[in-house]
Parts: C-alpha cells; structure tokens; sequence
C-alpha cells in the first residue's frame, strides 16, 4: 500500500504543467558566440537586482530591450 502511495505521488507531480516564465528585457549583449536578456526581478535594500538569462542566438535577434520574452526555462 505504501508503495502505490509513493508510486500515484510521484505520477501526480511529474504531470504538473510548466510554469511559464515571462520577462521584460531590460538589457541584451553578446559576447564571444554567447548571448543574453537581462531583466529586472525584485528591489533589494533600495538596491535594483538584475538578472541574466542566456538565450541562443535566433532568440536574441527576434526581440529588443523592452519586449516581454515568456520561456518554460531559462538558461541561468
């Protein structure tokens, strides 16, 4: 019993639908054949974070600073 416990928690949590990640460029650059967005996420002790998300090529010529670009998973 314990095993099909185990077996329909794992089953439910690996169906779970992606979370779709959606930002506001910010910033992009390339250097060396990589290419990435930067985005603001949150304030810290009066302080902007930004974030830096690596992209591939062909996603970093399709958008400009200030367009929303949504992604299930961004490469950190």
């Amino acid at each position: 019993m314990k095993n099909l416990l185990i077996f329909i928690i794992i089953i439910c949590t690996s169906c779970a639908p992606k979370q779709t990640e959606c930002i506001e460029i910010s910033n992009k650059y390339g250097d060396n054949g990589s290419y990435y967005f930067e985005w603001i996420n949150g304030f810290g002790n009066n302080e902007i974070i930004p974030n830096v998300g690596m992209v591939s090529e062909g996603i970093f010529n399709q958008y400009k600073v200030g367009d929303i670009y949504c992604i299930d998973e961004l490469m950190l």
